[in-house]
């Protein structure tokens, strides 16, 4: 007979897991020691009367673990549900939720909390200060908190719903997801050819016939330039020993050279 975390405690280890998701990674299981540190208060008092109940319980925290820190919030909180309701007899069942959700939670959590508000509203605050505009900045302020109430909801939400969450809302998360991705691609594509300015002044001349590389260009598709270059920077970036600092500063030596050659306007 498994006995009921108390609110205090539960929050606790909602706290724990926010704060130590990352600490203490490690190559051979992960995230295991922070699962184990953040649900130890929980699990103690679902065991509270069964020493080696709790015992392995906490040895099958410590199981590869690995995804996204914020849904992983879904995932802990999930398995402590059904851990208590069902005490020492599911503790295999919540091992095997948070094994059998990490991966697929790990790729929806970076779409939906890392890639989509840094894409669209890191983008949108960009735009808005290059046209002198503080608005942005603010804007991104406010995402910011509000992405970190939803990850505390998440917790409780996990926790009152257990799996049923996880098993009614799978379409409707994918869906979610799939629809950031597309959002996050046409904002990136907007960006690319209204910021980027790229162009060329060469032009060659036949007879008294002077045909100019820009408008060729523009006639197989306009903002082609700004549109290589960025999908050239791109695969740059995905080369070994790349990094955004370097690729910077390639940037800046191409453009100086290209622009005291004329290449490049």
């Amino acid at each position: 007979m498994s006995n009921k975390i108390t609110r205090k405690t539960l929050n606790k280890s909602r706290n724990r897991w926010m704060t130590t998701a990352q600490i203490c990674f490690n190559y051979e299981t992960m995230q295991s020691a922070s699962v184990v540190y953040a649900l130890g208060p929980s699990l103690e008092e679902i065991h509270r009367n069964d020493d080696e109940a709790l015992k392995e319980s906490l040895k099958s925290g410590f199981r590869f673990f690995n995804t996204q820190p914020w849904m992983g919030n879904v995932i802990l909180s999930s398995s402590l549900a059904i851990e208590e309701e069902g005490g020492r007899a599911s503790i295999e069942a919540a091992s095997a939720i948070r094994t059998s959700l990490m991966g697929p939670f790990a790729g929806l959590g970076d779409s939906l909390f890392f890639v989509l508000p840094k894409t669209v509203f890191g983008a949108i605050a960009a735009y808005m200060a290059i046209e002198g505009n503080p608005v942005g900045v603010g804007l991104c302020a406010i995402i910011g908190v509000v992405m970190v109430v939803i990850r505390y909801n998440l917790w409780n939400i996990g926790y009152k719903q257990g799996v049923k969450f996880i098993t009614s809302s799978q379409s409707k998360l994918t869906s979610l997801t799939d629809a950031a991705s597309v959002m996050g691609l046409i904002v990136v594509g907007a960006l690319i050819a209204s910021n980027v300015k790229l162009s060329t002044p060469i032009s060659f001349t036949v007879g008294e016939s002077v045909t100019a590389v820009q408008d060729v260009l523009n006639k197989i598709l306009p903002n082609l330039l700004p549109v290589a270059a960025t999908a050239i920077t791109y695969w740059a970036l995905g080369k070994k020993k790349m990094t955004s600092a370097r690729i910077v500063w390639i940037i800046i030596a191409i453009s100086i050279v290209a622009a005291y050659f004329k290449i490049f306007g």
